[in-house]
């Protein structure tokens, strides 16, 4: 009897093993192809406004640093080298997936010089905002001095270069040429 429902079960498990095998061969794969990822090309990488700032603060800061826009966080700051284990993943893992709107460098020593935050005064600013606080004290605590901007249509390039001034003063980089 024992030895029956072992042979019973036994064929059972060939068969399911055949059969699967059977069916991996001859059943049609899907192939990984680029049209079946579930991603779509975004046409502009900046909004109309970001665009707007973006091409103003060029200008303002032209000849003395260079621009780059939408960065990753963890690209401009790193974990302190005494940090080990689990507290340094937690570390890393929280500046990973947050960006900075606009990073200001040096164009010879490629050395961040400050960072810019365009701020929608809506209701999503609201619920950004610890974002934001946690965002502006990694920088503020790695010595990379961070200025808001509120968002608008348009931007004035003196008045872009007469706040990033003051706040150069304010930290004791280099101030911008004036115009």
């Amino acid at each position: 009897m024992f030895i029956q429902i072992l042979t019973s079960s036994l064929i059972i498990v060939l068969l399911v093993a055949i059969l699967a095998t059977l069916l991996k061969i001859f059943l049609p794969r899907k192939q990984v192809t680029p049209r079946n990822f579930p991603y779509q090309r975004d046409m502009f990488l900046f909004s109309p406004t970001e665009r707007s700032f973006f091409s103003a603060l060029e200008q303002a800061v032209a000849g003395e640093y260079r621009i780059l826009a939408k960065v990753c966080l963890a690209d401009v700051i790193g974990v302190k080298p005494d940090l080990s284990g689990i507290a340094r993943r937690i570390a890393l893992s929280r500046i990973k997936g947050r960006h900075i709107d606009f990073v200001a460098y040096h164009p010879l020593t490629f050395e961040v010089a400050f960072a810019v935050a365009l701020d929608d005064q809506g209701i999503a600013h609201s619920q950004r905002q610890p974002r934001d606080e946690f965002v502006d004290n990694v920088l503020k605590g790695a010595g990379i001095p961070i200025i808001h901007f509120n968002v608008h249509r348009t931007y004035k390039v003196r008045e872009i270069k007469n706040a990033l001034s003051w706040m150069s003063s304010m930290t004791g980089e280099k101030q911008l040429n004036r115009e």
